[in-house]
């Protein structure tokens, strides 16, 4: 039995807590042990309550979904944390049409929306783009310098926030080949390559490039620049 019944008042989990909520699942990496605690007793409460009182419980998510924010990404991930993944839910569809709203009005690229909110823009969106990027630069216009025989151009670093890994470019033998650079493992530091894009020119390779990273990470060269067709999202 949940520690609350319907004839008692429902936990507290208020919008405060679903925006706290909603940084904390966005970016659960960089969360300290405390915060990790809160966003799971969070949890269990709203689990409880969820279980209890399904009708009110959705209702709270709703309104707050409603009011966007970090608060409608907070709502979302806690109904799928309480309840799973709603199919043919009207509240939940509000919930999480809320949800995807605030992230592309932020700019998140797709790649990092979680599987569930994939598969419910693949459901819903039809046609219509997740975000919509500059196009890449004309190959008359592109900044590029001709890479020396031998040369490996660092073009990009992910950051100590992602993987520091490094991205080189270099010639390969039917054209040009991006190549991702790091640690083998977090413990083990010994430095590892692996080939990730080919393409016949350097050009082709720069576009394949940016469509593949989105946004701009943390360091990137010059010449690449022109080539990501999103500005960083907005995390604040």
């Amino acid at each position: 039995m949940p520690w609350f019944s319907r004839r008692t008042a429902p936990p507290q989990i208020t919008r405060d807590d679903l925006d706290r909520f909603g940084r904390h699942a966005f970016d659960t990496r960089n969360a300290g042990d405390a915060e990790t605690t809160w966003a799971v007793n969070l949890t269990m409460r709203a689990y409880q309550w969820g279980q209890a009182d399904r009708a009110a419980f959705m209702a709270a998510m709703v309104d707050a979904a409603t009011h966007g924010q970090w608060a409608a990404l907070g709502a979302e991930r806690m109904v799928i944390e309480a309840l799973g993944f709603l199919q043919d839910d009207p509240s939940f569809d509000t919930v999480m049409e809320h949800s995807l709203r605030f992230l592309r009005s932020r700019g998140i690229p797709k790649l990092h929306i979680t599987g569930y909110e994939a598969q419910w823009w693949a459901a819903h969106a039809g046609n219509e783009p997740w975000l919509v990027g500059r196009p890449a630069p004309s190959l008359q216009a592109a900044p590029i310098t001709p890479l020396r025989d031998g040369e490996l151009r660092r073009v990009a670093n992910m950051g100590p926030d992602g993987n520091d890994n490094d991205i080189l470019v270099t010639r390969a033998d039917d054209g040009f080949k991006a190549v991702i650079e790091g640690r083998y493992s977090d413990d083990d530091p010994r430095l590892t390559r692996r080939d990730w894009h080919f393409a016949p020119t350097l050009h082709a390779l720069y576009v394949r490039l940016g469509d593949s990273l989105g946004t701009p990470p943390p360091w990137l060269h010059p010449e690449l620049a022109p080539y990501i067709p999103l500005a960083a999202p907005d995390l604040s």
